[in-house]
């Protein structure tokens, strides 16, 4: 699998495909995608190393390219055996084993790689002589002309004076010798490369040897940053102490491992640098073996729990491969550790807790208390323990690329730490007391805004600060006698607003670095628009190399020092002509041009410009058409890229440049692209690349909806392009059978190509089916075959009219309680004049039948005699009103206008969602509570907003898209057409605003008076940065963007706007759904806030002033990475509901107001460490509706909580899960309490007895999960008269024999086995279950046929069958009834008992048979 990932990662290095995680895909995707790429192209592949085991055959024919359309592999073996893979004829021509070089070929290769070194002599400690000839074939005797042994000998003598090559060549090391160094490996390698491997390490200074072993501690293959390497060095105190500064020596020696090519750069910067390393693959293999055996470090690379554990106690440098949890003991002990080095290899979806836990509980034990190092780059949103404060040792913390949202307060702490790295995290906020850290040294950061001052630094700090790199100045206060006292820093990157007393200070500062070699600037206003860089206030210092600038620039402001080697301009803007100016730097190597930093249309390069130039890049130039190079420029350009400069006509005559070597076009116009080939020497390799963007949403749709029940199921869709979403698609359904609906289909959405490629085979029983509301042809083209499944929605008879009406009207009948009057049967003149007054219109007849459910029979008659003229339809409808029918018009008015009055508002309301979305309707009544909307009364606002809610579903208004199992709402949503005429309604009564447009468009006028505020788009988009919204009370944001980067804008709005009391009356802020919102700390001040929404938003932290919000309702964070709470939310007096994500408590919490004792109704997601938090804490709210909770299975916590629940006398929804201190299951001590009789919902997880499963009579719904019980439930759980959904998942059985008695379940409708391993038989009574409609069974892999038993349940509509024998699953699909559907699943990867699938969308449906 590695090979096939390291070579997608080659091939989209330079296509669009570069951006592509490889995370996610499958070996036998990974697989397609490599051969679909490869078998249209002429390429060179070589697999270096092959080793048996690596790659297999059948994997190989399958990636290889056709060879016949030129293309090459190449296949290196580093063993004297025959090829470890059997090759066809055809691969054997490309196989090629390296041999050993001859006499003269064996010299020149090692005088090639001498010489390479005397170019930078400088770094050398001696001058390099020609040996003389009898040394020459010494050396070539010595290596035996083996390449490796070759390079390395050269890269040995390279550092030894040429008097003292002939004691180097006669330098032997005997068997034992060897041995001790290499172990096992000494018998597989040539005798003459050994002793080259030995020498190679054996004459390594003194300082370099622990250098180098420390590169053995990166798993195989591993490409080191340098930077990261050589900040692991400094603070493992491996580089001896001298005059120099200690980067500078590691570099030193960093580059003499490379010169004695005992380690490759795998990757240079553009300006020559290294940028990532790697140990060549032997010597990995051997100085691995030989860094354990030293026990150097310890590596834990299994994930079954193998190694010997006791090196752990004496070892130093611990490094981690796999899950910790693997551990074989939470009682282990680490005191001696230095160095923790953690290498995550799982997908990165899942955060790592458990390196966390494991940190924290070897702080605990001071198992880490001398630690140094904490390297956890690399490692997906590790769970950091609030203990790190305690590693007072520690020097290196590098969390670059862990995605985290918030650091640990106690980091600040750390008095000994050097570096700090949380760059590409989602880190916003840093604990102030870090600056106090006297020996910090390298500072990256991801964007951290200061507008305060810092605390005074220390002498130290102002020496020995080096790298200051991704902060964002808003203010003036953290320059002035903070920042600017920093002198000696060598890299410096920030951002800062372009305010004048800002920069005034920052430019001052700048002017003082003397010793600043890399400098980023990016100038930004308010909106984090780019702003003006007024460079005529710095002067740079003349130490700088290399230079990056984001914003609007002058021609005067090009003047930079004579010694810049890379430069990078950015949306400067230049309106003149800058290549004659930069042309003149005599220093400058990388030379990038970035989107409109020149807006003119002629460039031109004058002879011997650019003297060093090795590399340019020209990016969105858009008004750029000619550019001339002038004989004699640039002479050393070696890269040209050119992207997106769509109006630069000529190709200037590139073949002037003899040093090209590659030129890039990306998305330049064909003719541009072939032009260009014909300039370019035959030397100069040209790659064009055309990157196209599609909207894929239909497909999205539709992909979710297969993979809703197959294996698939958790592969994300996000990284699909719209190619590979046809494909997929296509694939699935080509060889099945199927319905698939295409609902209101519209021009634009499909084109018939597409169309044509996903359909499958219609000859193999499949049907596809299109709507579309408009009377007009179909908008696709389509195929004959296809226009026999084209059906277009027509009226119905008189028959079948009144018939649909009459079921919609009975409907309603079924609850009556919920309508405030008897509906009897119509007259048979009633009845005529309602299929009249519909027209027969499917939709007409269906909200009609909503409005007269809730009138009077008495009074049909007047309601269908009910018309609106045409001035009336337009007020209520608008430009709509010529589109739609006119008898359907007349009924879209009825309905809402005959709506009580209290209705309306809420109906309209939902119009604030997108179309088509799928509104929780947990969510809708929190918002409709905290808008307002629902009139004071006597019952309780969430029971009357659930009244309202099913009236508009009586009313057919709305449409419940999804159904709990117990049969309350879960999701809704409006009718297509309903939301097309009623969202135009509500925006022009201004019940809202809806910000659509993401270029900028609509009347932001309105913003000054709306009051609910719906953002679509991106927040970023908006106008103008004075915008002020004085009256908006409600702000809900809907982020369609690819959750793949987090959402700052809507944080830097909502900051905006509360600083300018803009949103200072706020009474709603939903946020659910949005991906990492970045939320200011000034949210404390909406003091009005009444419901705040993060579901789903996947954040790590709550702001602290969120405690501050005294009308604070509902406060929702489920399905975040949130683990702590402010303390003050407990004070919030009036909160009723609060959703956690697994909050952990163990100490007691404040006080709780009086009213809060009462109001308090959801209280979920909270994890019971301590019985204090009951004690005159939580154990005071009686109140309870809905109550959630897992608890360690501790006797103290067990008596107070059952207590508790016990004189819960409304509580309606309970879970329950009993867990140890290593978060297993833990046994229920159900025998302690007494659950209320109000209790309708159970959720129980933990081990049970017979004796504990005694439940209120009036449960509905039951699940219990790794119950453990070992006497059959069924005959107890019978006798629960109301149960009408069971749940038995995960070992909550472990008998052989189930049996349902005669009579038993009565009312059941849904039950549930899964994983019941040990379950054989299952006999069910007649007259047993009469109401049973759904039944799933799931891995049950010992139980025998039940279809006789299943005969007997009549009323059995769905069975599901999962990862079941196939014996069985024949069985039961050839003996079910026909009015029973069998849906068999395969599923080849675990789920967890409360696995959620995704949902189907409004706009495809697809039915499986």
């Amino acid at each position: 699998m590695q090979v096939l990932i390291d070579l997608w990662k080659q091939i989209t290095l330079r296509t669009n495909s570069s951006q592509e995680s490889h995370k996610n895909l499958k070996e036998v995707e990974l697989i397609q995608k490599i051969s679909n790429f490869l078998k249209d192209k002429e390429c060179l592949i070589i697999f270096d190393e092959i080793t048996e085991g690596i790659l297999d055959s059948d994997t190989l024919q399958k990636i290889l390219p056709e060879l016949s359309k030129g293309s090459r592999v190449i296949f290196t073996a580093r063993e004297d055996d025959e090829f470890p893979i059997k090759l066809t004829e055809e691969q054997k021509k490309n196989f090629v084993k390296i041999s050993e070089l001859n006499g003269g070929d064996c010299y020149d290769s090692f005088k090639e790689k001498v010489l390479v070194h005397k170019i930078e002599e400088k770094d050398l400690v001696h001058k390099i002589e020609e040996p003389s000839p009898e040394d020459r074939r010494a050396i070539v005797e010595k290596t035996g002309g083996i390449p490796l042994a070759v390079v390395l000998f050269a890269g040995v003598v390279s550092y030894t004076p040429s008097a003292r090559w002939s004691d180097v060549i006669k330098l032997e090391y005997d068997y034992e010798w060897q041995f001790n160094y290499m172990g096992h490996l000494t018998l597989s390698i040539n005798k003459k490369l050994r002793n080259i491997l030995i020498m190679s390490y054996d004459l390594l200074p003194n300082p370099l040897k622990p250098l180098f072993l420390y590169l053995c501690l990166f798993p195989k293959s591993f490409e080191i940053p340098f930077r990261r390497l050589m900040l692991l060095w400094m603070a493992e105190g491996l580089l001896p102490a001298g005059e120099i500064e200690p980067e500078e020596q590691a570099r030193a020696y960093f580059m003499e491992l490379v010169y004695r090519n005992m380690i490759e750069v795998a990757k240079w910067s553009l300006d020559g640098s290294p940028k990532t390393c790697q140990i060549p693959s032997i010597l990995y293999d051997v100085f691995s073996q030989k860094s354990l055996h030293l026990g150097f470090f310890y590596a834990h690379k299994h994930s079954n729990g193998e190694g010997d554990y006791r090196q752990l106690l004496k070892v130093r440098r611990l490094a981690e491969y796999q899950d910790v949890k693997n551990y074989p003991s939470t009682d282990l002990n680490t005191p001696h550790v230095r160095s923790y080095v953690c290498f995550d290899i799982r997908h990165h979806d899942v955060p790592n807790q458990e390196t966390g836990k494991y940190l924290n509980k070897m702080v605990v034990r001071r198992g880490f208390g001398l630690l140094r190092v904490l390297d956890l780059e690399g490692v997906f949103k590790p769970l950091l323990p609030e203990t790190i404060g305690k590693m007072l040792h520690l020097k290196y913390f590098g969390l670059r690329w862990t995605f985290l949202d918030s650091l640990p307060l106690s980091l600040g702490n750390l008095p000994n730490l050097e570096a700090l790295d949380f760059k590409h995290t989602y880190i916003h906020t840093l604990p102030p007391s870090i600056w106090k850290a006297e020996k910090l040294r390298h500072l990256y950061m991801n964007n951290i805004y200061l507008d305060k001052p810092i605390p005074e630094l220390s002498v130290q700090s102002l020496i020995q600060f080096k790298t200051l790199s991704g902060l964002i100045l808003g203010d003036e206060s953290p320059l002035k006698d903070g920042l600017n006292q920093l002198k000696g820093l060598w890299k410096l990157s920030l951002t800062y607003y372009s305010i004048i007393n800002v920069e005034t200070e920052m430019f001052k500062w700048i002017s003082h670095l003397s010793h600043l070699e890399s400098l980023k600037l990016r100038s930004i206003d308010e909106s984090g628009e780019p702003s003006k860089l007024n460079l005529d206030k710095v002067r740079m210092p003349v130490s700088l190399t290399k230079l990056y600038l984001f914003g609007s620039l002058q021609a005067t402001d090009i003047k930079f020092p004579r010694r810049i080697k890379v430069l990078t301009l950015s949306l400067s803007g230049l309106k003149e002509d800058p290549m004659p100016i930069l042309g003149q730097l005599e220093e400058l190597k990388v030379l990038k041009l970035f989107a409109n930093s020149y807006l003119g249309s002629l460039m031109t390069c004058n002879p011997g410009s650019f003297p060093k130039l090795r590399v340019l890049k020209l990016w969105m130039l858009k008004e750029l058409e000619e550019w001339s190079v002038a004989e004699g420029a640039m002479p050393c350009l070696e890269e040209l890229e050119i992207r997106c400069c769509d109006k630069l006509k000529n190709v200037p005559q590139l073949n002037r440049v003899a040093s090209l070597k590659e030129l890039i076009l990306t998305n330049m116009p064909a003719s541009f692209a072939s032009e260009a080939k014909s300039k370019t020497t035959c030397t100069c390799a040209v790659s064009v690349n055309q990157w196209t963007f599609s909207s894929t949403e239909v497909l999205i749709d539709l992909w979710k909806q297969i993979t809703l029940r197959t294996n698939l199921s958790q592969e994300s869709h996000k990284n699909l392009k719209e190619v590979e979403l046809i494909e997929k698609i296509n694939n699935f359904l080509k060889d099945k059978e199927c319905l698939i609906i295409f609902d209101e289909i519209t021009e634009g959405i499909l084109d018939s190509d597409t169309l044509q490629k996903i359909l499958p085979e219609l000859s193999k029983g499949s049907r596809v089916i299109f709507t579309a509301r408009e009377d007009d042809e179909f908008p696709i083209k389509l195929t004959e075959e296809q226009k026999k499944n084209f059906v277009k929605i027509s009226e119905l008879n008189g028959g079948d009219c009144y018939d649909s009406f009459k079921e919609k009207v009975l409907v309603h009948k079924i609850e009556e309680k919920d309508l405030v009057h008897k509906i009897e049967e119509p007259s048979p003149e009633d009845r005529r004049a309602i299929v009249e007054k519909t027209g027969g219109i499917p939709l007409a007849v269906v909200l009609f039948a909503g409005v007269v459910s809730y009138t009077p029979s008495a009074r049909w008659s007047d309601v269908i005699k009910l018309e609106y003229d045409y001035e009336w339809q337009f007020n209520y409808m608008g430009h709509m009103t010529l589109s739609i029918n006119k008898k359907l018009r007349n009924i879209l008015i009825m309905s809402y206008d005959l709506l009580p009055n209290p209705l309306k508002p809420l109906f309209l309301y939902l119009c604030l969602f997108p179309k088509s979305f799928e509104i929780p309707f947990r969510r809708l009544m929190l918002l409709w509570m905290a808008e307002g909307l629902l009139p004071a009364g006597k019952v309780e606002p969430e029971e009357q907003a659930r009244a309202y809610f099913m009236e508009l579903v009586y009313r057919n208004m709305i449409e419940v898209a999804k159904w709990s199992l117990d049969g309350s709402p879960k999701t809704c949503q409006m009718p297509s057409i309903l939301y097309d005429v009623f969202s135009q309604k509500s925006l022009h009564l201004g019940i809202f605003y809806a910000h659509k447009h993401s270029n900028g468009e609509g009347d932001y006028r309105q913003l000054l008076k709306v009051r609910r505020l719906a953002e679509y788009q991106d927040v970023k988009n908006y106008p103008s940065t004075d915008l002020n919204t004085p009256h908006v009370r409600s702000y809900v944001c809907f982020d369609i963007r690819h959750h793949d980067v987090p959402n700052q804008e809507t944080g830097k709005y909502l900051n905006k706007m509360v600083v300018r009391r803009g949103f200072g009356l706020l009474r709603v802020l939903d946020l659910e759904g949005v991906f990492k919102p970045l939320l200011p700390e000034t949210i404390g001040k909406m003091l009005h806030l009444k419901y705040f929404g993060l579901r789903w938003t996947f954040l790590d932290s709550l702001p602290l002033s969120l405690g501050n919000l005294p009308n604070l309702e509902a406060l929702d964070f489920k399905h975040t990475y949130i683990h702590t709470l402010p303390p003050s939310i407990w004070k919030a007096e009036k909160l009723r509901h609060l959703y956690m994500n697994n909050i952990y408590l163990d100490k007691p919490i404040p006080e709780l107001s009086v009213q809060s004792l009462i109001q308090f109704k959801t209280l979920s997601g909270l994890i019971l460490g301590d019985e204090s938090p009951l004690k005159d804490g939580l154990n005071q709210l009686k109140g309870l509706w809905k109550l959630s909770l897992t608890y360690y299975s501790i006797i103290n916590v067990e008596t107070e909580m059952f207590r508790w629940i016990s004189s819960l006398s409304h509580l309606e929804s309970l879970k329950l899960r009993s867990i140890d201190e290593s978060g297993e299951p833990s046994k229920l001590n159900l025998d302690k309490v007494r659950m209320p009789v109000s209790l309708t919902k159970l959720y129980l997880f933990g081990s049970l007895q017979a004796t504990d499963i005694k439940f209120p009579r009036r449960i509905k719904v039951l699940t219990l999960s790794l119950s453990g019980l070992k006497e059959d439930p069924m005959p107890i759980l019978g006798q629960l008269e109301e149960l009408k959904v069971l749940k038995l998942f995960a070992k909550s059985y472990l008998g052989s024999q189930m049996t349902c008695g005669p009579e038993s379940f009565p009312k059941l409708r849904v039950l549930k086995f899964w994983m019941l391993k040990d379950l054989k038989t299952w006999s069910v009574a007649e007259n047993a279950m009469p109401c049973l409609e759904e039944l799933e069974i799931r891995c049950c892999d010992n139980l025998e046929n039940i279809v006789d038993q299943l005969k007997r349940v009549k009323s059995l509509k769905e069975l599901i069958l999962t990862n079941m024998p196939t014996p069985f699953v024949l069985e039961a699909k050839n003996s079910i009834k026909c009015t029973c559907a069998v849906l068999v699943n395969q599923w080849t990867f675990p789920f967890t008992e409360e696995q959620q699938q995704p949902s189907p969308s409004p706009t495809t449906q697809l039915s499986s048979s």
